[in-house]
């Protein structure tokens, strides 16, 4: 859910590649500066009666199984591309749209993290396994031995891909729908965990009624700037 705030979030205000519209670049939460956090967790209410009992609890897998299942029509992520969720049963039957935005076509570029412990004791180790997985062999090892919802630039290229995996298709129309593709900033805080809990608590609260969303964004801001460094 705190993922889908950040989409609708990014279609209010324009922000920069370095940013995703919730701290900037000295880790000040800028979340809210126009109100668009209130009016992102509105957005997020329209649609929560026609959504599954539980989903404030679903996370990317629990959503993916419902789709592969053929238990849920929509799926709204902040993901341009999910590959992985063209397996399974209804594998050819889904059709994918662009959600809808407020003023800007801006979008999250999604991965994932790997990192070296400080206090490793074979830091040089480390460090040479980060530098072989970035050369990319690692990814096509994965690909390799099955990993579905891993995409590749080549796979991306390949046109027969495309029409096999047809939510690739989303990264061809970046240029003809003048997508501004961003990263994703809280990662790069010591405690990136603890800001996403702090603030998914207030996302949900304001999604879920226990507060308005102006309160929700409120005591957002607050906790944050007690517990970011």
């Amino acid at each position: 859910m705190s993922g889908d705030w950040g989409s609708r979030l990014m279609g209010m205000t324009q922000i920069a590649p370095h940013d995703d519209g919730v701290l900037d670049e000295a880790n000040k939460p800028v979340f809210n500066s126009e109100g668009q956090g209130a009016r992102a967790i509105e957005r997020l209410r329209e649609v929560l009666p026609y959504t599954p009992n539980g989903v404030e609890g679903l996370d990317y897998a629990e959503g993916s199984s419902l789709m592969q299942q053929g238990r849920a029509a929509m799926m709204i992520t902040w993901s341009d591309v999910i590959v992985g969720i063209e397996d399974g049963p209804m594998k050819g039957r889904f059709g994918y749209t662009v959600a809808p935005t407020e003023r800007y076509e801006q979008q999250m570029v999604g991965g994932w993290s790997i990192m070296a412990n400080a206090a490793s004791e074979q830091l040089e180790d480390a460090y040479r396994f980060l530098a072989w997985m970035s050369e990319g062999r690692a990814y096509e090892l994965f690909r390799e031995a099955g990993e579905s919802s891993l995409c590749l630039q080549r796979d991306i290229d390949n046109p027969q891909t495309v029409e096999a995996i047809p939510m690739l298709q989303a990264f061809h129309d970046f240029e003809t729908r003048g997508t501004a593709p961003i990263s994703i900033p809280p990662y790069r805080l010591q405690n990136a965990v603890e800001v996403q809990r702090v603030l998914y608590e207030e996302i949900l609260a304001g999604v879920n009624g226990r507060k308005t969303p102006e309160q929700a964004m409120a005591d957002a801001e607050s906790r944050l700037a007690r517990v970011i460094r």
